[in-house]
């Protein structure tokens, strides 16, 4: 990303909220430029770590001072990084990059930071988007690796494409670091503003729009679930189409493909954060990747008092001794720990919930606070049996085309929980 492609970055931010074209980024510095303004009544504030001959410890103290003065205003927080961003070797280099991690690290604890990727980042470098809510790669130029390609093959004697060590599709489909792997910059810059408006309080509904049309869906919800023998796959998607505000559900890690599907929305003009089992995969089964997956996303989730809704579909746990070498128990476990510790869920039975797989789910945590769901004739069995139809304590059946209405009157209710760890005691996720 050259400075020639700072007329990309403006169109992040509302209209008239921040000049348009290149001359609205302002040079703080050699390697460091910035641009401010609004996304949906929230202030915002980009910066552009680019340089033509590398990046010196006093552009990395710059930008850290830029960041910190931001962060101090209530500023919502994008780096993107671009051009060359190889570090000079400097003196002081070591103080300046303590300086600007804790920066960063400060500006996440406390508020949504964002990160576009467009630049070979290796080393000290590739932590940084390592620190965002979501980090945006341009596929063909972002490239982030802790060892760079040449490192690796001067110390292993391998040689290393750099596209697969560090790519744009390997973060996306294996790191986790990549929320999204984007075609070219301009995606990039969309993408993250819509991971914005999504997550904003102050965001417009979309449930105005096209109201006629989210009806019309959620009258064909009867008809979406396969026949009564209960084995048959549907696309979650569509479901989800039909149920969420129109155009609101942006989906996260679309590339790692797993039994779970994690993203953000609006329900009936509510922001919240969706966890949707994928019966198109493993018929919905959880392995050790779904739910480390998900325990990630429901970190972000709690650090940031994101409201969620869980849509279950969760035939049981995917058996082997691969996955139990990838500690699958403890995975679930942790995932049962962090639903317990969060302060709104709602939870939605599709078809399944049956043993465990239903609680790792935020089964057990929904029942407590009364805010569990389950369409007709969903069987849900502690014994991990099917045949036993929803209908326990704690559980409301709805009929499918109510789905929306339902989760989001549970939505406007006060949460009956409260967070037990304040957001600096969750990690990070991407």
């Amino acid at each position: 990303m050259s400075l020639a492609d700072n007329q990309v970055l403006p169109l992040l931010f509302d209209d008239g909220s921040a000049s348009a074209g290149a001359s609205a980024m302002v040079r703080h510095g050699a390697a460091v430029s910035g641009i401010q303004g609004r996304i949906a009544e929230t202030p915002v504030s980009l910066f552009l770590l680019s340089s033509v001959d590398g990046v010196s410890a006093g552009d990395l103290r710059l930008l850290a001072g830029q960041i910190r003065a931001a962060s101090g205003e209530g500023h919502t927080i994008v780096l993107a990084l671009g051009g060359n961003v190889m570090l000079r070797d400097d003196p002081g280099l070591a103080g300046a990059q303590a300086a600007l991690f804790l920066a960063l690290s400060e500006s996440a604890e406390n508020r949504c930071l964002l990160s576009i990727v467009a630049a070979d980042t290796s080393g000290f470098l590739s932590t940084l988007p390592c620190l965002a809510d979501a980090a945006f790669f341009v596929q063909g130029s972002g490239r982030l690796a802790l060892s760079a390609a040449d490192a690796v093959e001067a110390v292993c004697g391998v040689r290393q494409d750099p596209e697969q060590l560090g790519g744009a599709l390997a973060h996306a489909r294996a790191g986790g670091i990549a929320c999204r792997a984007c075609p070219h910059l301009l995606d990039a810059v969309l993408q993250a503003r819509r991971y914005l408006l999504a997550t904003s309080d102050s965001s417009p509904s979309f449930h105005d729009q096209l109201r006629a049309q989210e009806d019309a869906a959620l009258a064909c919800l009867d008809e979406l679930l396969p026949p009564d023998d209960g084995n048959g796959a549907y696309d979650i998607r569509v479901l989800l189409e039909a149920v969420l505000d129109p155009g609101s559900f942006l989906e996260l890690q679309a590339g790692r493909e797993t039994s779970l599907i994690t993203g953000f929305a609006r329900l009936r003009g509510q922001a919240c954060a969706i966890v949707a089992s994928d019966p198109g995969i493993l018929a919905g089964c959880l392995d050790a990747a779904a739910l480390e997956k998900a325990s990630r996303f429901l970190a972000l989730c709690v650090r940031r008092r994101m409201p969620v809704v869980s849509l279950i579909d969760a035939p049981g746990f995917v058996p082997g001794e691969a996955q139990e070498r990838a500690g699958i128990a403890a995975l679930a476990a942790r995932l049962m720990q962090q639903w317990q510790r969060h302060g709104k869920i709602v939870t939605l039975v599709l078809r399944d919930a049956l043993g465990a797989a239903g609680l790792a789910m935020g089964l057990s945590a929904s029942l407590d606070r009364r805010t569990c769901l389950a369409w007709n004739g969903a069987r849900i069995s502690a014994g991990g049996r099917r045949g036993i139809p929803a209908g326990d304590d704690g559980i409301t059946r709805i009929a499918p085309a109510l789905t929306a209405q339902s989760l989001a009157r549970l939505l406007s209710r006060d949460a009956s929980g409260k967070f037990t760890e304040s957001p600096s005691e969750v990690p990070h996720v991407h």
